[in-house]
């Protein structure tokens, strides 16, 4: 017989719950338990493992008697006397102050109830998410509406009014200024879809290993029983399974022994071992125990770190030293367990919120964080992470990728389940991964990719990228020998000298061919030969163009800022311009993105601002050098002259557009004056 899980939410909603009545409880002094020794002379005290639970009888109408008198179901409120209380426990841990004693704050209603409540939630902004503070946030409110009868309103405020204080501490102005400030920071900074990051084995491999390393160092003491050895041992064989079998966490917690062939079977076919495991309760059956779905587990080669097998051994060895007995068909296999003890508690059932904690004190270790990474995951990443290697990642595993149809049967969904809720699970939509798949082929990427999402390198990847950076030498040889030819159809300074004064027009007339023609004639006369090696190297954010250079890319497909050469003429900084220069690889300056404007080696934001502004300069005096130098002081000046000489020129413009504006602003007011004199002549008249 199955335990009897909660109430579900449809069945709170109804009201099947007992009537009991809600009390603030006591703030619990700290107990201090010595570690407990497991040695034959002082055997463990087992917990009692009668029926791990009592069916509730029909107390439908008691349920709606209590919903009715409290307003929220029983177990709403059991959390939130939880809740309360941890809050009450933070306030008694802080410095008294006789002036401002807040420790008082929740047990008497003053004016240190709202600073009570303002000082936990300001030093817990960043350390809970924002929605375990709104789960606070009601609780305290339940609580002062319930012992103090305030006002349950947002719109009450908290004020004081002719002699007592109205409203809710919580709902003062400050505490609700500070609560928006914390929504607003956790919009922004947390990532939106923490709940769907997946646990893809990479990143489960790291972590498995140093649960691992923590399992052999209990093993070197295997008499003693402490809450981390507990904790260790339980996470471990939850991570492989949740895992293996892409479980949701109540799934995981209604699991018992008896759904459980904790005995390796030999498979007659393949000659290899498994572990047989049968799910009841999936996602799309809650009802009916007959459509139970029996799940073969066998060892995977080319992922050794999620053996089933070891896990559920390890896992009911450890279950039946700490009970002193084995388990039974109803026990369950991840049961609630004392955080102070490590003792099992068979009779208590975990919820996903627990289970969340407790996965956050594994990721909170530093060991953790360094391998890992500062992502943030749930019990429900397993699931995700199972069912994306299946269908995503399996060929990087030597295994083959599973069908549409084997998802659906081995997740748990049924045939008429949403197929977009499907894909949500077997496709990777994390937008900070997955901005541009352009550049999937791209080998040099590869290495990259498949350490980030898939884990490890290969010889393939390397002989590619070895093959790819030959060909690359062979590029730039061949843009070398395009650059001295290219460099033959520069017009000289000379050339531009002579070139007669006149119009734009005329001037791209008679001026240079090269410098005065439009972009896109000028890139057509130096393409590419076919006969060259073609560069392949185009990735995110790659500036599309024909001009004769590529724009140089790093391994996360992004531009990387390149140096600028120096100039020392004019000329010279129109050539940057429209030209480049290939034998550096500089592209066109004209042909920056924004990214690749960012100050890198040798100052490129600046440098960049520069070259724009006397090139623009040599536009506006009708890209022709002879009247450049007229309206710039001549042709033996340094480009730090003719820059000053152009923000002079600027200057001087905008001083006399402020002029004409503020003219024209006299003038208007000048004549709305006139108007209410002619105005109040009339009417004087």
């Amino acid at each position: 017989m199955r335990p009897q899980s909660h109430p579900s939410r449809r069945s709170r909603r109804q009201g099947n719950l007992p009537a009991i009545e809600l009390a603030l409880p006591a703030p619990a002094r700290r107990r201090t338990t010595p570690m407990i020794q497991a040695e034959p002379t002082e055997p463990i005290e087992p917990i009692d493992n009668r029926a791990s639970a009592v069916p509730a009888p029909d107390i439908d109408q008691q349920g709606r008697d209590y919903i009715a008198k409290h307003g929220k179901s029983e177990r709403t409120l059991q959390d939130y006397s939880f809740k309360v209380g941890r809050v009450q426990a933070w306030l008694d841990e802080q410095p008294v102050d006789p002036e401002r004693p807040i420790q008082r704050g929740l047990r008497e209603l003053n004016q240190w109830s709202e600073e009570a409540v303002w000082r936990w939630l300001a030093a817990h902004s960043e350390l809970l998410r924002y929605d375990n503070i709104k789960n606070y946030h009601s609780a305290l409110a339940q609580h002062f509406h319930a012992t103090f009868h305030c006002s349950h309103q947002k719109s009450s405020g908290w004020r004081w009014v002719n002699g007592v204080w109205e409203g809710n501490p919580v709902y003062s102005e400050r505490y609700l200024q500070l609560k928006k400030s914390i929504q607003r920071s956790s919009a922004t900074t947390q990532p939106p879809v923490r709940h769907a990051l997946p646990m893809l084995y990479p990143k489960l491999e790291k972590l498995l290993d140093i649960l691992e390393s923590k399992q052999r160092n209990f093993d070197s003491t295997p008499n003693v029983l402490s809450p981390q050895r507990t904790h260790t041992e339980f996470m471990y064989a939850f991570m492989v399974l949740a895992y293996r079998l892409w479980m949701r966490c109540d799934e995981a917690c209604k699991l018992v022994w008896g759904e459980v062939e904790h005995v390796p079977v030999l498979h007659p076919e393949t000659e290899t071992f498994y572990v047989s495991v049968t799910l009841t309760w999936r996602k799309n059956n809650q009802l009916d125990a007959a459509n139970s779905r029996p799940y073969m587990l066998f060892d995977l080669p080319q992922r050794p770190k999620v053996s089933a097998i070891q896990a559920v051994v390890r896992w009911r060895k450890y279950w039946t030293w700490v009970h002193k007995r084995t388990p039974e068909p109803q026990d369950l296999v991840f049961p609630g367990y004392h955080p102070r003890t490590g003792q099992l508690d068979v009779r208590r059932m975990l919820r996903a919120h627990q289970v969340n904690s407790l996965l956050d004190q594994v990721f909170n270790a530093t060991d953790t964080i360094q391998s890992i990474g500062l992502y943030r995951y749930t019990s429900h990443s397993f699931r995700r992470g199972g069912a994306q290697d299946a269908f995503i990642w399996a060929n990087n595993y030597g295994e083959p990728k599973k069908s549409l149809a084997f998802v659906r049967w081995w997740g748990g969904w049924g045939a008429g389940e949403s197929l977009h809720t499907i894909e949500r699970y077997v496709i990777n939509v994390m937008s900070e991964h997955e901005g541009y798949f352009g550049d999937m082929e791209n080998p040099l990427l590869l290495t990259n990719r498949r350490e980030h999402w898939c884990g490890g390198d290969s010889g393939v990847v390397a002989h590619a990228v070895a093959a790819f950076q030959q060909a690359g030498r062979e590029q730039r040889e061949w843009f070398e020998a395009e650059r001295r030819e290219l460099t033959n159809l520069i017009t000289t300074q000379q050339q531009l000298l002579t070139a007669p004064t006149g119009t734009d027009s005329e001037s791209r007339a008679t001026g240079n061919a090269n410098l005065n023609s439009a972009p896109h004639s000028l890139a057509e006369a130096s393409a590419i030969h076919p006969s060259a090696p073609q560069p392949t190297m185009e990735g995110a954010f790659h500036y599309h163009s024909h001009s004769t250079t590529n724009v140089i890319i790093n391994v996360h497909g992004k531009p990387m800022p390149q140096k600028i050469p120096k100039a020392s003429t004019v000329l010279d900084v129109v050539s940057q311009w429209e030209l480049g220069d290939p034998s550096n690889g500089l592209t066109p300056l004209r042909e920056w993105v924004p990214a690749m404007r960012q100050k890198g080696e040798g100052g490129n934001a600046s440098l960049y601002t520069n070259r724009k502004k006397i090139y623009d300069a040599y536009l506006k005096r009708g890209a022709n050098l002879r009247a450049f130098y007229q309206a710039y002081g001549g042709e033996d000046k340094k480009l730090g002259e003719y820059i000053a000489a152009i923000d002079k020129e600027a200057a001087h413009l905008r001083a006399l557009a402020k002029g004409a504006v503020r003219q024209a602003n006299a003038t208007r007011e000048a004549g709305k004056h006139t108007r209410k004199s002619s105005g109040r002549t009339r009417r004087g008249q």
